[in-house]
């Protein structure tokens, strides 16, 4: 992931989500990738205190509106 951050995006470090949204040629449809990183999910629940599962469940939530 921290691979992925810095080759694509420019960033260091891990994250928890990575997404990219391309176009279909010839649709009005999209398609895409989507990279979790679970250590850093699992870290980052921590940090805030959250539940595992209510966060994941967020940020798959996150993930879908991302896709459209």
């Amino acid at each position: 992931m921290t691979r992925i951050n810095r080759n694509f995006l420019g960033r260091e470090g891990d994250t928890t989500v990575i997404t990219f949204s391309y176009p279909c040629i010839n649709s009005s449809e999209k398609t895409g990738e989507v990279f979790l990183c679970i250590d850093a999910i699992v870290k980052e629940a921590k940090n805030v205190k959250a539940d595992l599962d209510e966060y994941i469940e967020q940020i798959a939530q996150h993930v879908l509106e991302s896709l459209g």
